[in-house]
């Protein structure tokens, strides 16, 4: 690859690694999109990073009034800065030129551009001055002179244009680009969702698909598909090492506790304890000097110190020294790209040892079915080049034993061991019963164990033995009549 033709950061978080390397220092960049899709946005964010790098950069439009409508919407971003305008970042119209001769157009940004010292220049709304051109052929002589004699400056040139990124045919000047990015903007029933995609990348390998963006105070922020741009794998691991819960009975049915550097599934239907264990996992976890994290996609922060503070787990000290760190995301209208890219900010920012995922439910609903299966891979493969410890809850329906294989499920990738949380009815009440169902590294105790959660915790009790259960059940039941023939009385 020509480093020549890749240079410095866009200014854009989470682009340069989707386009490959960064802004090439020289060519063609087109940016094609619908209406609202961000292209300005985009245009102006990178033409004042390279302003705030020290560098001249040059933004024509196609209008031929005062820029004060474009300024203003500026102003609505953290990047504008209003110091660098008229310095680093000059506002020029191109229309008026277009309009008199190509020729006129592309000497004025030539000179321009020489006497400026520029080294970003952009074309903003370009399918608009197109009209000002005579033909197709005349189009793609005026980008491909512009482009080339810029490159000869050492400037690269960005052009902007509004339409279908997949209906280039529709635009055959943008053939002649060397960079081409397409933008989208999709409507949900309660939400808006925008994707970048980068169709062409010459000299560079761009990062496939599609990708999240968002637009808020801070500018464009682009959030790469997790599958394209994933850590290697490459940290030790001992099957020995282990990570306790500190319930001693529970413990000794792990052989110690769960492997570290595993990822476990805590399975069980409602009620049965599975976020409550999530905690205490954490809080052992604290008192070892283990950072933790715990992404809930149901409770607030506030609702899961009250539920571990009824429990006797004393978690809000461990979250108030910065040992424990509680994310929320209501589970509406989520994005799956920028939720695992929340999830990678958050195990970097303290160093996470341990984490808690509450539930696999929610996550899996955050993309689509066919895409299910290797989002959660990369989501257990940058837990395990991270070398964190995961616990993943997961609701179950159904009775004891029911749908706990998970071999069809997207999240058999995620797994190395499971544990069955259920409730369960036996003489008149509801028991909770635990039995470990996978360890992959481990032997583990076979046997199903009833436990009980009180002030003080999950409690481990003795043996469960559900066909003493089930036979003082139907002892207790009282008897049914048997059905009689059609027209006769019951017995």
């Amino acid at each position: 690859m020509s480093r020549e033709l890749v240079d410095g950061p866009t200014g854009v978080p989470g682009l340069d690694p989707v386009l490959g390397g960064g802004m090439p220092r020289r060519g063609l960049v087109c940016i094609v999109g619908g209406s609202g899709t961000g292209k300005t946005v985009l245009a102006q964010q990178m033409a004042f990073a390279a302003a705030r790098a020290g560098q001249t950069a040059l933004y024509f439009s196609g209008l031929s009034e005062p820029h004060e409508r474009l300024i203003e919407h500026l102003r609505a971003f953290e990047f504008f800065d209003e110091g660098l305008l008229a310095r680093n970042v000059q506002l020029l119209s191109l229309g008026p030129a277009l309009e008199q001769d190509e020729d006129e157009a592309v000497d004025m940004v030539i000179q321009t551009t020489r006497r400026t010292s520029a080294t970003q220049v952009t074309v903003d709304g370009f399918g608009t001055m197109r009209r000002l051109l005579q033909n197709e052929r005349e189009t793609i002589r005026f980008l491909y002179r512009l482009s080339t004699q810029l490159g000869l400056l050492g400037a690269a040139l960005v052009v902007t244009a509004e339409g279908d990124p997949r209906e280039l045919s529709l635009y055959p000047e943008l053939a002649v680009s060397d960079v081409l990015v397409g933008l989208y903007h999709e409507r949900t029933r309660v939400s808006h969702r925008r994707y970048l995609e980068v169709l062409k990348r010459r000299g560079a390998a761009p990062l496939p698909g599609l990708h999240s963006l968002t637009i808020g105070a801070a500018g464009i922020t682009c959030y790469p598909q997790l599958e394209t741009d994933l850590p290697s794998v490459d940290v030790s691991f001992d099957p020995v090492a282990r990570a306790a819960f500190d319930v001693p009975e529970l413990d000794a049915m792990l052989n110690g506790g769960l492997t570290q550097q595993t990822a476990t599934i805590v399975a069980g239907n409602q009620g049965a304890g599975k976020t409550l264990l999530g905690l205490q996992f954490l809080a052992a976890g604290a008192a070892r000097g283990e950072p933790g994290l715990f992404l809930g996609l149901r409770e607030t922060p506030a609702q899961l110190l009250a539920k571990a503070a009824m429990h006797g787990i004393n978690l809000a000290n461990a979250v108030e020294q910065g040992k424990i760190r509680l994310v929320v995301q209501p589970p509406v209208a989520l994005d799956a790209d920028i939720l695992a890219w929340q999830l990678r900010d958050a195990i970097a920012a303290i160093g996470v040892r341990r984490l808690v995922i509450d539930s696999l439910a929610e996550m899996e609903a955050t993309v689509e079915a066919t895409r299910a299966r290797d989002y959660l891979a990369a989501i257990a493969t940058l837990l395990r080049a991270g070398g964190v410890t995961a616990l993943l809850t997961r609701e179950t329906f159904g009775m004891f034993g029911e749908n706990l294989t998970f071999v069809d499920e997207p999240s058999s990738v995620l797994a190395e061991n499971v544990i069955s949380l259920r409730q369960v009815q036996a003489r008149g009440k509801l028991h909770r019963v635990l039995a470990i169902v996978r360890m992959r590294f481990s032997d583990h105790d076979c046997t199903i164990r009833e436990f009980t959660v009180t002030e003080r915790g999950l409690t481990m009790l003795g043996r469960w033995s559900s066909e003493a259960s089930m036979l003082e059940d139907l002892a207790a039941e009282p008897a049914r009549p048997s059905p009689g023939r059609l027209g006769e009385p019951s017995s």
